[in-house]
């Protein structure tokens, strides 16, 4: 992002965005978002700790940790709703149909993957990460 660009942060106060600003490494968990519940906030402590231990978490993470975090617990209760309820419900007409949970736990995994990609905590995206950090070496000379 260019530097000195004004932009709003998550609880509508201005802030300024600066070379490089998104990339500091965070070293200790950070609060999470005021609107999670104690099972979100449990999800996010363990995530930024899993992130933290590798050395691995910016200030650019927290969105996409936000976004993980939330996923996983929707997850989690629509996986719920359905051993609970069946993969058929009945309609408001009376019939039967497909629980609706059964469409939002899939969401909630793609997004799942999707979040844990771009975090480098599945195995295929540390595995990319490992022949970045090799090829870049290997272009530098062994210096970074």
């Amino acid at each position: 992002m260019a530097k000195g660009i004004k932009h709003t942060g998550k609880r509508g106060q201005p802030r300024t965005i600066t070379n490089g600003a998104d990339l500091r490494m965070i070293s200790v968990v950070p609060e999470p978002p005021a609107y999670f519940d104690e099972e979100r906030r449990v999800e996010w402590n363990e995530l930024c700790g899993i992130l933290i231990a590798r050395s691995d978490l910016s200030e650019g993470d927290l969105a996409v940790v936000e976004v993980m975090t939330n996923s996983i617990c929707e997850y989690r209760t629509a996986a719920t709703g359905l051993i609970e309820q069946g993969l058929t419900v009945q309609g408001a007409r009376g019939g039967t149909i497909v629980n609706p949970l059964g469409p939002a736990k899939k969401n909630a995994e793609m997004q799942i993957l999707t979040t844990a990609m771009a975090l480098g905590l599945s195995p295929q995206s540390r595995r990319n990460l490992k022949h970045v950090s090799i090829d870049e070496t290997e272009a530098t000379g062994g210096d970074f």
